[in-house]
């Protein structure tokens, strides 16, 4: 009996040593991937979080066309670090710490509801987009934090709770959540009024969260910019096929495949786990095809829309043998790699650095246009923050789309260019001149070599963008 316990306690210990290794090598991935890539609205979405922790109102008193929920959950991070780029350090820290905190959550989930092999969920989601692309800033990782969150807890207050957050996040997750909510609460019906009373007290409280936060805003104007004003500019948005097939189907499809189909098959073992995600994904999936064949192809159908549905369906590959399991981890890592290859310079904390000198040569109020013609030309946008209502874009063919979306159209730039390369929000009085705007111009270049499919297809910043100012 001594015999035969001896090599198998030596494989456990040897697996668990494989497997804290392989959590080891992709945290430590994701700490380069947090601090190598840009990711498109991280500046924008920044600033209006600077405003907000200023006391400004998002739409009345800076220009804003997404759902602004969520910068009240990152404006806190300017107590920390005032007006300063150093906040891009603390954005992209946090972010390491959500992601893996969600990647703790998709673990404990599985384990909670029996499924085969917790880790192998957890390594999948690490490994894969929506892990090491880190983009904490967004509503997407919010929307797939509250989703994850409300499958976690099994107290109804919670789950009422952080089922209306995640509707409150966005019109792109409100009908999905609201179906779930729908579905929850007449399970928790049939199980005693007290239970429903629970569930329904729990999104009160969510609501009135919400509702506390927004109601200076207006719901008329936020209805508006976030629902009329997306749709008349939909064209805009619009991304090539390439893109589409790459960035939604390529990564989307295999995940919603094989996780739809694993979910099925738990529908009646974890029927509490397995159907509120299938009913999610059904509704999630229709809305964006509807929006898609209403606003355009390619406008709505992209990433990092379907983030929270990917991460829910991850859930469900827990249920696959470890020996399938192996190439699934590692053809998501390769995936990641071979798009978001990291820099072991980690060139964000350089920029950190550039940008401290780049923030003055800004005006403090500067009028911003989009000027260069790349590829860009056309779907390029920058805020004019100080005017809420108005939005300069620049590109010919897009003047038809412009105005019927009320945007003002600058057919001219101005004359002082500066670099977008900029991280911070701090900005002094003084443009500085054509000597030091291109010395830190080439060095914003320098930071941008990497040659991934992603950087040919998506690239932002500086070598892409030029942006130009003048003092108000």
């Amino acid at each position: 009996m001594r015999n035969v316990s001896l090599p198998l306690v030596g494989k456990v210990e040897t697996g668990r040593l494989l497997l804290w290794l392989c959590y080891g090598i992709l945290a430590i991935l994701l700490v380069f991937q947090a601090f190598t890539h840009e990711y498109v609205d991280e500046h924008t979405f920044m600033t209006d979080a600077y405003f907000v922790s200023q006391g400004l109102v998002p739409y009345h008193d800076f220009f804003e066309h997404h759902p602004v929920f969520f910068l009240y959950l990152i404006a806190p991070i300017f107590s920390l670090t005032g007006a300063s780029p150093a906040a891009i350090i603390v954005m992209r820290a946090l972010s390491i710490i959500g992601v893996l905190a969600c990647a703790w959550l998709v673990h404990a989930i599985a384990k909670r509801h029996g499924l085969r092999n917790p880790h192998v969920a957890s390594l999948i989601f690490l490994a894969g987009y929506t892990g090491l692309p880190v983009a904490f800033v967004r509503y997407d990782f919010f929307a797939m934090l509250f989703l994850l969150l409300f499958l976690y807890f099994r107290g109804l207050f919670l789950r009422g709770f952080f089922l209306t957050l995640l509707a409150s996040l966005s019109p792109v997750t409100f009908l999905a959540a609201f179906v779930v909510w729908c579905y929850e609460c007449f399970n928790a019906l049939r199980t005693g009024i007290g239970n429903a009373a629970f569930f329904i007290g729990g999104s009160v409280l969510a609501s009135v969260l919400w509702l506390a936060v927004q109601w200076k805003t207006g719901f008329a104007l936020m209805y508006y910019y976030v629902v009329t004003f997306n749709n008349l500019a939909a064209p805009l948005y619009a991304v090539s096929w390439q893109e589409v097939v790459f960035f939604s189907l390529f990564f989307v499809l295999y995940v919603v495949l094989i996780g739809g189909f694993l979910a099925l098959r738990r529908r009646r073992t974890s029927k509490d786990l397995a159907v509120p995600v299938l009913l999610f994904a059904a509704v999630f999936i229709l809305q964006i095809l509807a929006m898609n064949l209403l606003a355009g192809f390619g406008s709505r159908l992209k990433l990092p829309a379907p983030i929270p549905m990917m991460a829910a369906f991850t859930i469900f590959f827990a249920d696959i043998p470890w020996r399938k399991a192996v190439f699934f981890i590692a053809a998501q890592l390769m995936l990641t790699l071979f798009i978001f290859t990291p820099a072991l310079s980690m060139p964000i904390l350089e920029k950190v650095d550039l940008s401290y000198q780049l923030d003055a040569c800004v005006a403090r109020d500067a009028s911003v246009l989009y000027v260069d013609g790349s590829v860009w030309e056309e779907r390029g946008q920058i805020m004019l923050f100080r005017t809420p209502a108005e939005f300069y874009w620049y590109g010919a063919s897009a003047a038809p789309y412009l105005k019927a979306a009320n945007i003002t159209y600058a057919q001219k730039p101005l004359a002082d260019k500066v670099s977008v390369c900029g991280v911070g929000v701090s900005r002094s009085d003084v443009l500085c001149d054509d000597a030091e705007l291109k010395d830190l111009d080439n060095a914003c270049l320098s930071f941008h070599t990497t040659e991934s499919i992603y950087s040919r297809l998506r690239r932002t910043g500086c070598e892409m963008t030029r942006l130009c100012a003048s003092k108000v």
